[in-house]
């Protein structure tokens, strides 16, 4: 083997084993970055506008028959739930609810027909789970709506047992 293919060899072989340590490098680079809440907004908000055109799509793609309903109702409760993740106000939150319901009772109702009927797609197990997602969708719905407008609506933290100041909130709950 001739001295330049060894050293083109040696050459490669030391880039492919420093690719690891340079996305270590990077990752550890943005940790250090200070938290933006600026940028997790056009993030989210990113998100919400691109799962817009992904519903969109779907939504083409079930009208000529390519997809199933199911298929179109997923990527709807996904855009449903981007938006209620950028949602500013109460009543946004519950509009959003309310779209979610009306989503997850279609699910179970396709779910229960296709149960009753014992065709194909109406297993057990997924009825079961189309009537829990709509109970999860409704409760979500009764808890924004009985929330204070003030309620932060992702995440509530609880406070421990006989804990006495803002630093003993471990409990979370979504």
């Amino acid at each position: 083997m001739s001295t330049s293919l060894r050293r083109l060899i040696l050459v490669a072989t030391i880039f492919i084993a420093s690719a690891p340590l340079q996305a270590l490098r990077s990752t550890a680079a943005a940790a250090d970055e200070p938290a933006n809440p600026g940028h997790l907004k056009k993030l989210l908000l990113e998100r919400a506008e691109t799962l817009r055109s992904y519903v969109d799509a779907t939504r083409a793609a079930y009208e000529t028959d390519t997809i199933t309903l199911e298929q179109l109702l997923a990527a709807n409760q996904e855009l449903l739930e981007a938006e209620l993740e950028v949602a500013d106000s109460k009543e946004k939150r519950i509009a959003i609810y309310k779209k979610m319901v009306d989503n997850a009772r279609q699910v179970e109702a396709k779910v229960k027909a296709l149960h009753d009927a014992g065709a194909r797609g109406g297993e057990a197990e997924k009825y079961y789970h189309a009537k829990a997602t709509r109970l999860r969708m409704e409760i979500g719905l009764e808890r924004v709506r009985l929330a204070p407008e003030k309620d932060p609506p992702k995440e509530r933290l609880l406070r421990k047992p006989g804990a006495t100041d803002s630093s003993q909130f471990p409990i979370a709950v979504r």
